[in-house]
């Protein structure tokens, strides 16, 4: 007769079985992870020794180049041991070293536009002046003087001009026999540094040459300046030219000198010749 068998029965809410821990055979192990221990604590930290050093070598170098710059413009290789000035004929060269005021110092730091503004401000001999530095220690001044071309005689008193017209207090001399413009009226005389007519002072300048050359053919005695009238000129055995200003100077020369040849031939008395109003001539 077969066996039933009869069918496994699950009840509902019935706790599954918890599965045993397999038993470990003898002679099997199991491998796991074991416990790391704790690293030691550093009293101090590990420290870049390679980028210490490439820094300190490279704030060496830094430092170096600093103390060396340092050193060239503020050391005594190039500082100004020697000064030579050129050009001083009337100028003092001591006050033109003290105007300048660079002795002990450093060539690098000169600033030569500026020291040649001090010279030529300072010293009133000296018109323009140029500074050229000569390493390692010494600086070359170079000195242009006012010179004197004649004079200008004003309110009592006569001073010296140049040939442009300035009163130069200081400076080489006029030459000898320099003219000496008059001028006719003028209760005070011009200050230091003031300019004087200076389209007079070319038209005396201009007569004074042709005169030299036999142009004018006449003996000039003397120059005056007048302020309604502007140049005169004072001819000796002659009558007097009034010039007025530079402008036509040529034709009044050319118109001056037919008159006077015309005078020769036609004996008439005049004492002046006015020149100022272009083609018509006035005599007085």
């Amino acid at each position: 007769m077969p066996s039933l068998r009869l069918p496994q029965l699950r009840w509902p809410g019935r706790r599954k079985r918890r599965s045993r821990a397999p038993v470990r055979q003898p002679g099997r192990f199991e491998l796991g992870r074991a416990a790391q221990p704790r690293p030691k604590r550093r009293l101090l930290p590990r420290l870049p020794w390679g980028r210490l050093a490439l820094t300190a070598l490279a704030l060496a170098i830094v430092g170096g180049l600093g103390y060396g710059g340092f050193w060239l413009v503020d050391g005594p290789a190039l500082r100004v041991q020697q000064i030579t000035i050129e050009g001083a004929d009337v100028a003092d060269p001591l006050a033109i070293a003290r105007s300048a005021d660079i002795d002990k110092r450093s060539l690098l730091t000169l600033d030569t536009s500026v020291i040649a503004e001090r010279i030529s401000e300072g010293v009133p001999a000296v018109r323009s002046a140029s500074v050229r530095r000569e390493w390692p220690q010494g600086v070359r001044i170079s000195v242009s003087e006012h010179i004197g071309w004649g004079y200008w005689q004003s309110g009592g008193r006569r001073v010296v001009i140049d040939a442009a017209g300035l009163v130069i207090p200081a400076g080489r001399p006029p030459p000898e026999g320099a003219v000496t413009i008059f001028e006719i009226g003028a209760t005070r005389p011009l200050e230091p540094w003031a300019v004087a007519e200076p389209d007079t002072i070319t038209a005396v300048r201009q007569l004074i040459e042709d005169a030299r050359s036999q142009r004018l053919g006449v003996a000039i005695q003397r120059f005056e300046f007048h302020a309604d009238r502007g140049l005169i000129v004072r001819v000796a055995d002659g009558p007097d030219a009034i010039f007025g200003d530079w402008r036509n100077y040529s034709f009044k020369v050319a118109a001056w000198g037919a008159l006077l040849n015309r005078l020769e031939r036609e004996p008439i008395e005049v004492n002046e010749i006015d020149l100022r109003f272009g083609a018509q001539l006035v005599v007085r």
